[in-house]
């Protein structure tokens, strides 16, 4: 496939979809949302892609890339909190089928064609008569499976909640739970198929020809022994075929082992390369590596072999590959680290990070006990100004790239307020901070040898949106965005 889509953020959001192999731009088109896409999802032939939109109107809309444009549709909406949502996924077997999974339910929707009407037109049998005009339309039908429709286990203390699933080639879905089993799930007249037990919480899965691989939240990787349905059943029986889960571990790796101490955390991604001879694997705390084990295929001959004799379980002592640490959440702040080929991000992730563009590498990360929501840099790239959402003001010395270190934390509201704005003189000189919920901007200096003195405040005459510094008749002004309309 090969496809790239990217969304934009604002009013009117278009979608842009690129071919991976050469950033050609493919198709550009205005998405049907407010202000931002909340998630999307190519179908496998690369026919269709599915788009969620975000706040205020969650609608969910299809794009065919070959008639190049959005299908006409009754309005859907997630029918669910956005704050539930999971993720979304085609059927790899049907570019029409696909499901939307909250942490409580997953809804399976099939697009089916309709008719939808296109206006008035003249008949031309009948002279002066008019006749409705029937347009090329679609509807999604939908069924859905409940978390509560899960057998709880014995052991079981908390509610059943799902955490992730993924597809195979026979149209059910393996859907992992904060239980310590495996379902498998029709996505027709959906139910609970075959459970098969295991020695950790799933975490993800991976199917191949022969294997379910499983990781847990332990941060071990199993690879459970599959069957699959038998060649010989006819198309009547296709609904019948299906994967077997087998209780035998062929093979286990130790995922946890490979990371330092303070990069463990357990597998919350993992994907097959097209050779289907290494395993992109993404840990929940952001650290991306790549696992040379080529899956393996299926071969009768072998597994009469292992029938006969018992087969010990391999462990798998292959080093993994660390391409780096990357954020898990939305990225809200980034700058440049003066002329150097470097820069820093804030994110949702609550985490501050310093990267070498040329590569791509994180140098540093800075975690954070309140969610960032504000960030500057000063002229010479050497110290950092982060504001929290409690309100918070830190400043960071960042001339180590790979050991900044916090010089000075201030507080500037008397009310827990989020601080939303940092700006930074280009005179190297001052910093103005201020907040969406107040009415105050505060100013202090952005040099060390100042240590960094506040100067004092200035008051204004409604709620600072945003504010910033800038050159008015040869001196350097604070220019503010009000809530009351006022500049």
């Amino acid at each position: 496939m090969g496809l790239i889509a990217a969304t934009e953020y604002g009013l009117q959001p278009e979608c842009h979809i690129y071919r991976s192999r050469d950033r050609e731009l493919l198709h550009t088109f205005k998405m049907q949302t407010t202000l931002k896409c909340l998630s999307s999802c190519f179908s496998r032939n690369a026919k269709y892609l599915l788009m969620i939109g975000g706040v205020p109107d969650f609608r969910i809309s299809i794009f065919d890339l070959e008639e190049q444009k959005l299908l006409t549709m009754p309005e859907n909406k997630l029918p669910f909190s956005h704050k539930n949502f999971l993720q979304v996924s085609f059927n790899p077997k049907n570019k029409n089928m696909f499901c939307i999974v909250s942490d409580t339910t997953i809804y399976f929707y099939t697009l089916k064609p309709a008719f939808q009407s296109g206006g008035a037109m003249q008949d031309q049998d009948n002279e002066g008569a008019m006749q409705e005009e029937l347009v090329d339309a679609y509807r999604l039908d939908v069924e859905e499976f409940h978390a509560a429709d899960v057998p709880i286990p014995d052991e079981q203390v908390d509610p059943i909640t799902f955490t992730s699933l993924k597809w195979d080639a026979y149209n059910r879905v393996h859907v992992c739970t904060n239980t310590m089993n495996l379902y498998q799930v029709t996505s027709k007249a959906p139910q609970i198929e075959q459970t098969l037990a295991l020695n950790g919480i799933p975490m993800t899965t991976i199917v191949t020809q022969k294997h379910m691989i499983v990781a847990t939240d332990e941060g071990i990787m199993q690879w459970y022994k599959i069957e699959p349905p038998y060649d010989g059943m006819g198309d009547k029986d296709a609904d019948q075929m299906c994967l077997k889960l087998l209780d035998e571990i062929d093979q286990e790796y130790n995922f946890s082992d490979q990371l330092r101490e303070e990069n463990k955390a357990p597998v919350a991604f993992m994907h097959y390369s097209k050779s289907y001879k290494r395993i992109v694997i993404g840990a929940r705390n952001g650290v991306l590596g790549r696992l040379y084990v080529e899956a393996e295929v299926l071969d009768e001959d072998e597994d009469e072999d292992d029938v006969q004799g018992d087969k010990e379980k391999k462990i798998i002592e292959v080093p993994l590959e660390i391409l780096g640490r990357f954020h898990t959440a939305g990225i809200k702040g980034i700058r440049a680290l003066a002329n150097s080929s470097q820069f820093i991000t804030i994110s949702d992730d609550n985490s501050v990070a310093l990267w070498e563009a040329t590569n791509g590498k994180q140098l540093a990360v800075i975690r954070q006990f309140v969610l960032p929501t504000s960030l500057e840099v000063s002229v010479d790239g050497k110290v950092a100004f982060v504001g929290s959402d409690a309100g918070a003001f830190r400043i960071y010395d960042i001339s180590n790239r790979s050991l900044p270190r916090l010089i000075l934390q201030l507080r500037f509201y008397q009310d827990v307020i989020p601080i939303t704005s940092i700006s930074c003189s280009p005179d190297g000189k001052i910093v103005l901070i201020s907040s969406k919920e107040s009415d105050t901007i505060f100013i202090c200096s952005q040099r060390p040898q100042d240590e960094f003195e506040i100067y004092g405040y200035i008051k204004m005459e409604g709620i600072v949106l945003s504010s910033n510094l800038i050159k008015h008749e040869n001196r350097l002004c604070a220019l503010a965005v009000l809530s009351n309309n006022l500049i």
